[in-house]
């Protein structure tokens, strides 16, 4: 599972200890899922019949399916926007032509504002996140006398439930075959994809740099290419390749893991780390992103290396449980590598704030704002107490949504554009 796939098993598992809950996926699925959950595999079908009998629906990111079906419906609806993908899109679909990038920009900003004018309330990862989904809130009309009557702080139009972690300790478990991987290594891990907006060349520049001082360093990517096969090849992962050969690293100081790393087994790699890393350039995806994988680094004690300006970079200067760099700084991220491999006081410093922060990051812990909701589900007091009015409307979103992609790929971006604009203004007011 990639990192939505993850929050949504784990959310499930922590709500099925009060609820009744099913967890929609695309197929297929595993045997089973977490205790007292029950798996369905997303058709539009499939989630009709789910609305006829639930009491809240959560739904996230840009799953549209899921979010029409359940828009339509008079329970209340939350939607998840702890990943916040109008900021990825750009770098996501860094290789379409520019026509099909602007089309998909268009297309993610008409779901946005849609998702924005249903929901009953919304989820963030943070701090940060939920300054910027506030100020959305208000563009959308959502801060208003009827939001605002009894919660002025709008804390349950909008709740911080963060990424979490399991309650168990990791473990380690029987090491991965990885070709390459030498029995010893100081190890320095890549623990998440490699995406378009990520910097993976600075460290490879580094291991590079620190080489010939450090023969038993090796960095290892784990993430090979999504799972899901419809997010694009990142072109960023092919040039960190390129990068590793050209400097003659590759399969020896710089590893890549072939495939998704299955995430039972990533306490197995992450327990045999020296350092986590994440790096990023500077970008704002970056600025309201929530690194899932650095919470992984948390759990199983791995000191991190990552790049400022991000959330769990400022809460790792809080906290104590690693060292940061600005944003394309080599020499800052290399001499942070060294200072971590070479000096066992730090590392030992680091290590416990990593498992000191991790207590904090559990999942019962994070979900509490959720849980809260589903123990006394209401509609948002702005929106109409039966959906029922709105439902034609709803059900043609998606069709012209569509049409406007498909004539956005013939007549261009800007026709694509307007035609959006124009018909979330007819619909959404």
């Amino acid at each position: 599972m990639a990192g939505p796939g993850i929050r949504a098993w784990e959310l499930c598992g922590v709500l099925a200890r009060e609820h009744e809950v099913a967890l929609a996926a695309p197929g297929p699925l595993p045997a089973a899922g977490p205790p007292g959950v029950r798996l369905v595999e997303a058709t539009r079908r499939s989630l009709r019949a789910e609305a006829l009998h639930h009491d809240v629906a959560v739904v996230q990111g840009s799953a549209l399916d899921a979010f029409e079906v359940f828009a339509a419906g008079d329970s209340p609806l939350v939607l998840d926007l702890y990943d916040p993908y109008v900021l990825e899109s750009a770098g996501m679909y860094a290789g379409l032509p520019a026509a099909a990038r602007a089309a998909r920009a268009a297309d993610d900003a008409a779901l946005l504002r849609a998702q924005l004018a249903a929901g009953d309330a919304f989820l963030c990862a943070s701090g940060r996140q939920r300054r910027f989904w506030l100020g959305a809130l208000a563009a959308a009309g959502r801060v208003n006398p009827s939001t605002l009557a009894g919660d002025p702080g709008l804390e349950a139009l909008l709740r911080v439930v963060p990424f979490g972690l399991p309650e168990e300790p990791a473990a380690p478990g029987a090491a991965p075959a990885i070709p390459g991987l030498r029995a010893g290594a100081r190890l320095v891990v890549w623990a998440g994809g490699i995406w378009n907006w990520l910097d993976p060349e600075t460290l490879i520049r580094a291991a590079a740099a620190l080489a010939p001082e450090a023969p038993e360093l090796q960095v290892l990517f784990l993430g090979g290419g999504h799972p899901s096969p419809g997010v694009p090849a990142m072109e960023r992962a092919d040039r960190a390749r390129r990068l590793a050969a050209s400097l003659g690293l590759l399969g020896t100081t710089v590893l890549f893991r072939e495939g998704w790393t299955p995430y039972a087994e990533r306490a197995s790699i992450l327990t045999r780390a020296a350092v986590g890393v994440s790096l990023h350039e500077a970008h704002v995806e970056a600025e309201f992103a929530f690194r899932t994988r650095v919470l992984d680094y948390l759990w199983a004690g791995v000191p991190c290396l990552l790049s400022s300006g991000e959330a769990t970079a400022d809460l790792c200067v809080a906290e104590g449980f690693g060292l940061t760099a600005a944003p394309g700084d080599q020499a800052a991220v290399t001499e942070g590598l060294r200072r971590l491999l070479t000096d066992p006081e730090l590392h030992a410093t680091c290590r416990a704030a990593a498992l000191r922060t991790a207590d904090r990051f559990t999942w019962p812990v994070v979900a509490a704002p959720l849980l809260d909701l589903c123990r006394e589900p209401r509609r948002a007091g702005d929106l109409p107490r039966d959906r029922a009015a709105g439902r034609e409307s709803r059900t043609r979103r998606r069709g012209v949504i569509k049409r406007a992609w498909e004539s956005g790929r013939s007549e261009g971006p800007g026709v694509l554009a307007k035609r959006a604009r124009g018909y979330l203004r007819r619909r959404l007011r």
